[in-house]
């Protein structure tokens, strides 16, 4: 991500490339893609979202475990 702007529910895939764009809430960036100008990007599906409430979910815990491990 190079000066961009990813609103709510944006799927980036791996080894995607967003510069200087802003991408729509609910959108996947494809694994790969090099986005520089305006591009037609797929709405993001439900299996997706899913998948980003678990990351979170784990990232919250794993955050929580490792505050408590510093004291």
């Amino acid at each position: 991500m190079f000066k961009a702007v990813l609103n709510e529910w944006v799927f980036v895939g791996h080894r995607a490339v967003v510069q200087e764009r802003e991408i729509e809430r609910e959108k996947f960036v494809p694994e790969g893609v090099i986005l520089t100008t305006e591009y037609s990007l797929p709405v993001l599906s439900s299996d997706q979202k899913e998948f980003i409430k678990k990351v979170c979910r784990i990232n919250l815990i794993l955050t929580k475990q490792y505050l408590l491990s510093d004291k």
